[in-house]
């Protein structure tokens, strides 16, 4: 894989197997490889690039990891409305966040179920998007959009924990997309807080009156304090990258030509990552 540094061949395996894998991932874009190049240059591997970039103390996110954070990519977030019974016609199965920072525990509980530690103080869920918008509900609710969806888990997560919201001193959703994505708004609707609010609002108000006093603490003492602490921005590839850029050129080139073939085989044009401000590339969104 041309993007990546040759300084970093020393951590390749010696394991023949692991190695076969790599010499596939290195063909990947090039004429005859055997798979296709979306299997590599895709916003998940986009993602687990700048966040393992990231955790090495480079400052190229909208926000920095705190002393004990880590990250995972594609945890389950445990939801609010599992099933209570074979018959519970609105129950939905948990979701996978495609990156989470923070003090997290995973796979207590199953094998990717996402726990939050006792004590800890940053929670960081993160959407990764290349050409499509957040997904605009679920099975049994269609309106229940990927934002509402989300930021309900967190809310279930810190639940779970048990811990006292006040203590958890990051708490944001983002989503992480091209400029021209960003630009063109296909986010903004589904990235406020009233909007998030009135759908979990209207996803508890379906349930039998006789769930209802449950739910609705839950409403009242999870979700409500979550979204008034909670960080809700866009932010652009671009700046990440340009911050990268700047904190190490050879680094931040490599990123940049990994994302640059990620838009093309995905079939978006490629615009110049610009030096400068990072926080340009940032839309924090209001209620």
């Amino acid at each position: 894989m041309d993007c990546l540094n040759k300084r970093e061949s020393k951590y390749m395996s010696t394991d023949s197997a692991l190695n076969r894998i790599f010499t596939i991932l290195e063909s990947v874009g090039r004429a005859k490889s055997p798979v296709l190049p979306t299997l590599l240059f895709e916003e998940g591997w986009l993602l687990r690039l700048v966040l393992s970039i990231a955790a090495e103390g480079v400052d190229c996110l909208p926000f920095k990891f705190v002393a004990g954070s880590r990250w995972f990519s594609e945890p389950r977030l445990y939801s609010a409305f599992l099933a209570t019974s074979r018959r519970d016609s609105l129950a939905e199965t948990h979701t996978h966040a495609d990156g989470v920072v923070g003090h997290i525990d995973v796979g207590v509980d199953t094998k990717s179920g996402l726990t939050l530690s006792a004590g800890g103080s940053q929670f960081v869920v993160i959407e990764a998007k290349i050409s499509s918008p957040l997904r605009s509900g679920t099975t049994r609710a269609k309106y229940f959009d990927q934002a509402a969806r989300n930021v309900a888990c967190m809310a279930q997560s810190l639940k779970r924990c048990g811990q006292a919201i006040e203590q958890w001193e990051s708490l944001a959703f983002y989503v992480f997309a091209p400029k021209i994505k960003i630009a063109d708004g296909i986010f903004a609707r589904q990235m406020t807080k009233d909007s998030i609010a009135s759908i979990i609002g209207r996803r508890i108000g379906e349930y039998p009156e006789g769930e209802q006093a449950e739910r609705g603490e839950f409403q009242r003492l999870w979700v409500a304090p979550l979204l008034a602490r909670l960080t809700l921005e866009c932010v652009s590839w671009e700046s990440i990258i340009a911050a990268i850029r700047q904190h190490d050129p050879n680094l931040g080139g490599d990123v940049q030509n990994f994302y640059e073939k990620t838009l093309r085989f995905n079939g978006l044009p490629v615009f110049e990552v610009s030096d400068g401000n990072r926080r340009i590339g940032i839309v924090q969104v209001g209620r």
